[in-house]
């Protein structure tokens, strides 16, 4: 899905934090990785192409739809059935296993509908993934990285036409890291869908069609920014 955000302004309450991107653009099936200090707003931007937060000003287009000026409930269903996101701290639901963590899309909205083809998907998710046998286990009964693992795979099953990361491999060793990103890649190829990334890993940059460092997004209050540079 293309994306194109237009003279974005998004600030926290109460804490001096500003985001201003005046323009940036990712074409559909594109692969764009966001880099840059911890407070920069990655994250941040990553939750405004996702419609979790919504701007104060500028717009947000993800395949040709506005979400700065949809309402809550519209950005939610639209997030649903087009955006998969893996949260930086996983967002994994304790009371449910493995399969219906994964699953959870699914049952929290009627956008989506559970179907053989769905179900089919998660199998072939948790097994590329190394978590197939564990499907039927508690969260609590996990390590960090087999929780980081159930947090893609219940980003990916969907089957979205955006992908959106937020430091999807921070606690895997290399040869895990390695693994994750090319998961989200394939995935992504075979949907053709897009993926933004936001990594603290330069080592990972080298599949991506454009990387951007972050540290021209966060501004003072009121001050005037830069636009959105590239990384070098």
């Amino acid at each position: 899905m293309e994306i194109l955000v237009d003279q974005l302004r998004f600030a926290y309450p109460r804490d001096g934090f500003v985001l201003r991107v005046d323009r940036l653009g990712m074409p559909a099936g594109g692969r764009l990785a966001l880099v840059g200090p911890s407070g920069s707003g990655k994250s941040t931007l990553l939750r405004l192409l996702a419609g979790i937060h919504r701007p104060q000003s500028g717009t947000v287009r993800v395949g040709g739809t506005n979400l700065a000026a949809l309402g809550e409930g519209a950005r939610r269903a639209f997030r649903i059935r087009h955006t998969g996101f893996v949260f930086q701290d996983f967002q994994l639901v304790d009371s449910l296993n493995v399969r219906q963590n994964i699953r959870l899309p699914y049952r929290i909205h009627p956008a989506l509908r559970w179907d053989r083809a769905a179900a089919t998907r998660l199998q072939a998710l948790a097994e590329s993934c190394g978590i197939a046998d564990k499907l039927g286990r508690p969260i609590d009964r996990l390590s960090q990285g087999e929780r980081q693992r159930v947090a893609i795979c219940r980003a990916l099953v969907t089957a979205p036409g955006l992908i959106l990361a937020d430091e999807p491999t921070g606690n895997l060793d290399p040869a895990g890291k390695r693994a994750v990103l090319e998961l989200l890649l394939c995935e992504a190829d075979k949907a053709g869908a897009g993926l933004v990334l936001v990594t603290h890993d330069r080592q990972l940059l080298e599949p991506f069609d454009r990387v951007i460092d972050a540290a021209g997004f966060h501004q003072a209050a009121a001050a005037p920014g830069p636009g959105v540079p590239d990384a070098t």
